[in-house]
C-alpha cells in the first residue's frame, strides 16, 4: 500500500470549508451549531470485521480528518463488533456509524438510523456493486469444487448477523438448494476478525469458510497467506477483476447518522467527506478513493426478504396481528370472498337438490316410457321376423320355376354326357383320357345342381340374424344367379358391375341375398310394358373408404317413383302394384338396419329409380 507524508488541513483549507458550508443551502445552521458544540466529543462507531487494531489503522485517519475539517467538533473512533454496534446505537453512545450494508439495514429498521453517504472504493467502480462473499477451501480438497459440494461439510463464518461474512453466502447457498442450518455437517460462528476463519481452513479445522470478498487477496498482498494454498468455491472475478468471489455484488458500506444527530451537522460531515481528495492520507489508509451520495440498498432488502431475516424476520413467524396490520385490505377482501362463496355454494346446493328431485321424477317417467317402447318394439320385431319368413316362403314359390329351369340345365347336361359316353363306349371310339374328362364334367354339373338346392334350403330356413364377414361381391353374384331365370323369362338384362378389392361386410348371407332379390324383383316389375332397350337393370358394388362402408346400387330404367308415394315406400303394407303385399321394402329395411346398415332411394336416378344399400365394413370382435 503506497503511503504519503502525513498532512494536516491548514487554516486556509479549514476556512475554505467554512465558506463552502455557508454558501451551501441550509448549512449555515450546521456551522453555527458546530461552533456551539466546540469542545464536544462525538463518537463514530465502525464495524471492526478484522479486529480493533486493523480497524484503527484503516479508519483512524478518516476520523482524524473529520475532526480537523469540521470546526469545533472532535470525533473519536469506536471499533465495534455486530453486538456492540447494536448496543451502542440503542444506548446513543455514537452519533455516526460506518458499517456493512446488512447491519445498516437492520439498524435502520430497528432504530431509525439513516445513511448520508456511501463509501466508494474506486473511481471506476460503482459503489452499488462492491460487497461480495468468498467461500474458501484448501486448494488440495478435490472433493470441494463448487458451492453444491458443501452439503454435509463443516463451514465456519463470522456470525449469523454478519453480512459479507455469512448472509450473502447464505443467499448463494440457497440458490444451490443448501440450507446452512440443516444441510451442513457443522456451522461454526467464529466472530471477528475474519483472518481467523482463513487460518482455520488452512489448518483443516473446518472444510470451508465464509469471508468477505477480496479479503483473501488482501492477506496475500500483506504476506499473511499464500493464495496458492486456497481456492474460492464457485469462483468468479468481481467487477474490477482484482479478486475472485462466490456471490453477486451488493452496495458498499454506508455512513449513517443516528436519529438524535443534528441534520445540519450531518450535512456538514457529508460535505466534508465528499470534498476529500482521492489521494488524501485517510483515503489511502482506508483503501478507498472517496465518498459519494447514498446509493440504493434495495438489493440488500431483497436478500433479507428471501432469507426472511432482519426487517423480514416476521415472515418466519407470522402472527394474526402482524398479518392483519400489513394485509388487512386483502384479508377483508378474502373474507368477503369466502362469505360470498359459502352463500353461493349453499344456493347452488339448494338448486341442485331441486333439480335432482325434478330429474329423478322425469327419469322415472322416461324409464317407464322406454320400457313400454322396448316392449312394443320387441313385439314389432317379432312380427317383422314372422312376416320376413312368410315373405321368403311366398317368394320361394315364385322362384320355383326359375330354380326348375336352373336344375334342368345341369341335369340335362349330365344326361347328355352319360348318353354320349355310352354311345362312344359301344362303338369303341373313346380313350381313357376322354372318358375321364366326360366324367369330370358330369361331376361338375352335379355339384352345380347341389349348390342350387343348398341355396334354396338356406333361403327358406328361418334363422336368427348373425353378423359375419360376408364377401359382398360373392353374395351379389349368387343373388343374381338366383334371379337369372326370372330375368330371362321377363326378357330383362341384368348388368353386373363389381368393384375390386372390396373388404367383407358385417351381414348374413341369406338375408342379404333376400334383400337384393327383392330389389331386383321390384325393378323388374317397374320395367313391365317398356321397350326392349329400357328393359335392363344395373347392379353395382362400391367401396367408400372415407365412410368405412360398402354400397350396393340397384337401378332400373323404368318410369321412376311417384313423388307423392316416395315418403311411404318403406312403410308396411304400402304398395304401388295391384298384386303386391306392401311388405318387401319394409322387411328389406328391417334386415339392413339389423345389420347396422341403411337403405334409401337416390333422387338423381333419371330415368328410373335407384335403391342404395350401405353396410358397414366387418371388424373382428
Amino acid at each position: 500500500m503506497p503511503t504519503m507524508k502525513p498532512s494536516q488541513p491548514s487554516d486556509q483549507f479549514r476556512n475554505l470549508l467554512l465558506c463552502l458550508a455557508m454558501l451551501w443551502p441550509g448549512t449555515g445552521g450546521a456551522v453555527h451549531e458546530a461552533r456551539e458544540l466546540a469542545g464536544q466529543h462525538l463518537n463514530i462507531g465502525v464495524l471492526a470485521f478484522r479486529g480493533e487494531q486493523r480497524t484503527e489503522k484503516i479508519w483512524g485517519p478518516t476520523v482524524e480528518y473529520l475532526s480537523l475539517a469540521v470546526p469545533g467538533v472532535s470525533f473519536d473512533l469506536m471499533p465495534l463488533d455486530l453486538e456492540q454496534m447494536e448496543q451502542a446505537v440503542q444506548a446513543g453512545q455514537v452519533s455516526f456509524i460506518i458499517t456493512n450494508p446488512g447491519n445498516y439495514v437492520e439498524l435502520e429498521y430497528r432504530y431509525g438510523v439513516s445513511r448520508i453517504a456511501t463509501l466508494q472504493r474506486y473511481h471506476h467502480q460503482s459503489p452499488s456493486r462492491r460487497i461480495h462473499s468468498a467461500i474458501i477451501a484448501r486448494a488440495d480438497r478435490t472433493d470441494l469444487k463448487n458451492i453444491g459440494d458443501l452439503k454435509n461439510r463443516s463451514v465456519m463464518a463470522v456470525s449469523e448477523n454478519a453480512f459479507g461474512g455469512f448472509q450473502v453466502a447464505w443467499g448463494e447457498m440457497k440458490q444451490h438448494a443448501i440450507d446452512p442450518n440443516s444441510d451442513l455437517a457443522e456451522l461454526v460462528f467464529a466472530g471477528f476478525p475474519q483472518d481467523n476463519i482463513v487460518k482455520s481452513v488452512l489448518d483443516g479445522s473446518v472444510d470451508a469458510g465464509i469471508i468477505r470478498g477480496c479479503l483473501l487477496e488482501q492477506m496475500d498482498r500483506a504476506g499473511l497467506i499464500d493464495m496458492a494454498d486456497l481456492k474460492v468455491l464457485g469462483g468468479r472475478p468481481n467487477d474490477t477483476g482484482e479478486c475472485r468471489v462466490s456471490t453477486p455484488a451488493y452496495p458498499d458500506w454506508p455512513l449513517a447518522k443516528l436519529g438524535g444527530t443534528s441534520d445540519h451537522l450531518a450535512k456538514l460531515v457529508t460535505m466534508t467527506l465528499l470534498a476529500m481528495p482521492d489521494n488524501h492520507r485517510a483515503a489511502l489508509a482506508g483503501e478507498y478513493s472517496g465518498w459519494t451520495i447514498p446509493v440504493e440498498y434495495q438489493a440488500v432488502h431483497d436478500l433479507f426478504r428471501e432469507l426472511q431475516i432482519g426487517p423480514y424476520e416476521w415472515m418466519r413467524r407470522p402472527t394474526l396481528l402482524i398479518l392483519w396490520s400489513r394485509y388487512w385490505q386483502w384479508i377483508l377482501v378474502a373474507l368477503l370472498g369466502v362469505l360470498w362463496w359459502i352463500w353461493h355454494v349453499y344456493r347452488v346446493e339448494q338448486l341442485v337438490r331441486t333439480r335432482t328431485s325434478q330429474l329423478t321424477r322425469a327419469n322415472l317417467r322416461l324409464q317407464e316410457e322406454m320400457e313400454e317402447r322396448q316392449q312394443t318394439e320387441q313385439k314389432l320385431l317379432t312380427q317383422q321376423n314372422e312376416l320376413a319368413h312368410v315373405a321368403r316362403v311366398s317368394t320361394a314359390g315364385e322362384l320355383a320355376s326359375g330354380l326348375a329351369h336352373e336344375l334342368n340345365q345341369p341335369l340335362s347336361a349330365i344326361s347328355s354326357y352319360a348318353q354320349g359316353c355310352i354311345w362312344r363306349l359301344e362303338s369303341g371310339r373313346i380313350t381313357q383320357d376322354e372318358l375321364r374328362d366326360v366324367i369330370q364334367r358330369m361331376a361338375s354339373e352335379a355339384e352345380r345342381a347341389g349348390a342350387i338346392i343348398q341355396r334354396l334350403r338356406g333361403f327358406l330356413r328361418k334363422e336368427q340374424t348373425h353378423c359375419k364377414a360376408v364377401d359382398i361381391n360373392q353374395a351379389v353374384g349368387e343373388a343374381t344367379d338366383l334371379f337369372a331365370a326370372e330375368a330371362n323369362r321377363r326378357g330383362i338384362r341384368v348388368n353386373l358391375t363389381l368393384a375390386e378389392a372390396i373388404p367383407p361386410v358385417c351381414s348374413e348371407t341369406i338375408q342379404l341375398q333376400q334383400v337384393i332379390i327383392n330389389l331386383l324383383r321390384n325393378a323388374a316389375d317397374a320395367l313391365n310394358g317398356l321397350a326392349a332397350e329400357r328393359r335392363r337393370i344395373e347392379l353395382s358394388t362400391h367401396y367408400a373408404v372415407a365412410e368405412g362402408a360398402v354400397r350396393i346400387d340397384v337401378r332400373d330404367f323404368g318410369p321412376g317413383i311417384d313423388p307423392q308415394g316416395k315418403s311411404h315406400l318403406f312403410e308396411p303394407f304400402f304398395t304401388t302394384t295391384a298384386d303386391g303385399m306392401g311388405l318387401g321394402l319394409s322387411l328389406s329395411q328391417s334386415i339392413v338396419e339389423s345389420h347396422g346398415g341403411t337403405i334409401r332411394v337416390i333422387d338423381n336416378a333419371h330415368p328410373g329409380a335407384c335403391f342404395s344399400i350401405v353396410l358397414p365394413v366387418y371388424k373382428e370382435p
